[in-house]
């Protein structure tokens, strides 16, 4: 296992060298510090954990450096690539003709994440990890949806549907799941409604299928909450890399777009919540995206200062290694913890209005968190 210190560098190493868009000068610099370490399997587990190993090689192909990188490294990174890009064929394949199919059938979806993400924001697609197939629908459509989904080999998954989403897996190629979710976690614990993420999307070409898609600010406003909620799997790096691909280069090249995630946080009171999403974003790209955090706070508090401080160590080292958090003793990961502190929010009020407990609850188990 990596040293913390040394592996903290690292990860910020590897976040610059995978990034999309990065320039070569960047590019070489963290990927050079990247590659000096000794521990080629550790640096391996590490772009493996925080899924960018695709991304990390597509960079090293864009740049010509396979020659000067580690054949422990490289061999991981090249086999992830194509891997990646395989599964991610299949999955685009499946996700085609189900769409198709709920056009046909009258229901009425919006996919979002994984595939999604990636036809949307990414310059090649293919590179971006996408673990299963993600789509909302009206809760009215969902026997319409039942009837898409079997017509295109899916089968439902004999769990029950659990927090709003029902699995269903194709029976020809193991591994194709879909998730369909009509209801939202930040619904339940905002109040938002949901049906006003349809009278805000926009007509798009996904795949060369007309479909909806949420606009710029729901779809940041998704990523964020995605991460936060994800305590348990701790979400890896790749995540708060789509939102750096999301958000302009700083709030003065997208006034429109800052101005409604201000409007989200003030309404919902999630302010401290985005910023210190934001905060993460810019730490690991601060010459990419830069002023996002400031628009949910002021740098001057010093007491806000602080809990940034407290924020980014212990969620940065959390998604590094979670081994020495767990022995924390604390039910929740630190990154939630984290973020809800900063909320005013305490972690038993947090279940409560999630799964309606009415007392804390003991340490979480991994079958019973919800879905990804």
């Amino acid at each position: 296992m990596l040293a913390r210190e040394n592996g903290l560098t690292l990860l910020a190493d590897a976040a610059v060298a995978a990034a999309q868009g990065v320039d070569r000068f960047r590019f070489e610099n963290a990927f050079q510090r990247l590659t000096r370490c000794s521990d080629a399997q550790g640096i391996t587990r590490l772009l493996s954990r925080h899924r960018l190993s695709p991304l990390l090689y597509s960079n090293v192909e864009r740049f010509e450096t396979a020659a000067d990188t580690p054949e422990g490294i490289l061999n991981g990174i090249k086999e992830a690539y194509f891997s990646t890009l395989a599964f991610n064929a299949l999955q685009e394949r499946h996700l085609r003709e189900l769409l198709r199919a709920t056009a046909n059938s009258g229901a009425d979806v919006i996919p979002v994440k994984g595939v999604s993400t990636a036809q949307t924001w990414y310059q090649y697609p293919g590179v971006r990890f996408a673990g299963d197939l993600d789509i909302l629908v009206r809760k009215k459509d969902l026997q319409r949806f039942d009837q898409a989904a079997s017509a295109t080999g899916f089968e439902r998954s004999p769990t029950p549907d659990r927090h709003w989403t029902r699995t269903y897996i194709q029976t020809e190629v193991p591994g194709v799941i879909v998730e369909c979710q009509w209801n939202l976690w930040f619904n339940f614990r905002l109040g938002y409604n949901f049906d006003s993420l349809w009278s805000n999307t926009e007509e798009k070409e996904l795949m060369g299928i007309p479909v909806r898609v949420l606009n710029p600010a729901h779809e940041i406003l998704l990523s964020a909450f995605h991460f936060a909620s994800h305590h348990y799997y701790r979400g890896p790096l790749l995540w708060l890399h789509d939102i750096m691909l999301m958000l302009p280069k700083n709030p003065e090249a997208a006034p429109d777009l800052a101005a409604e995630l201000q409007r989200f946080a003030a309404e919902y009171r999630c302010r401290r919540l985005l910023r210190s999403i934001f905060l993460l974003v810019e730490g690991f790209w601060c010459d990419n995206r830069e002023g996002w955090s400031s628009l949910f706070g002021s740098r001057t508090q010093r007491g806000e200062s602080s809990g940034d401080a407290l924020l980014h160590r212990i969620a940065v080292r959390s998604m590094l290694n979670p081994a020495p958090w767990r022995q924390t003793g604390l039910d929740l990961k630190m990154l939630l913890c984290a973020l809800l502190l900063l909320e005013g929010r305490s972690p038993a009020g947090y279940f409560r209005r999630r799964f309606g407990m009415t007392q804390t609850p003991g340490p979480i188990d991994a079958s019973e968190s919800p879905t990804r």
